[in-house]
């Protein structure tokens, strides 16, 4: 297969994403905004999904913490294997917990040189924006506001 795109939006789905969507290396796109999908993103999105070049989950219930603490240990969701990223939509979802350091993830979107569109509004991330910020892809035209 030499492209493999996923696009649907105000479909009422609902439930998880299933954990087998995250193993096709292949997927350039992957859009299910304006749904009721919930549960969390893998830890290893990022390797897992090479080819994504685009990500929109806007608009439903997902929830979970960037970065994901697991008891003292705290494990970013690595964006970094996502190079043909252009597109990251996590706006208006649950992701939160309120820390400093909710958006941590950024550190690891150094890579990330095709991102155009950075939406992470609406929200409860913690109130620090990480200085990596300034080192997000020379591309970069659109970062949504950070509702904290």
């Amino acid at each position: 297969m030499k492209r493999l795109c996923y696009r649907t939006s105000a479909d009422n789905l609902s439930g998880a994403i299933p954990l087998a969507v995250y193993d096709i290396s292949s997927l350039k796109v992957f859009i299910v905004k304006e749904n009721q999908i919930q549960g969390s993103l893998p830890p290893n999105l990022g390797f897992r999904l090479s080819n994504l070049a685009w990500l929109s989950i806007a608009e439903n219930q997902i929830d979970g913490l960037i970065p994901i603490s697991m008891s003292k240990l705290k494990l970013a969701i690595h964006f970094g294997g996502l190079s043909k990223l252009t597109v990251l939509s996590l706006s208006t979802n649950h992701f939160r917990s309120g820390e400093a350091d909710d958006l941590s993830f950024i550190n690891t979107m150094t890579n990330c040189t095709n991102l155009t569109t950075l939406e992470l509004c609406t929200n409860h991330f913690g109130n620090v924006l990480p200085n990596s910020i300034e080192n997000l892809s020379t591309q970069l035209n659109w970062l949504s506001d950070v509702i904290l």
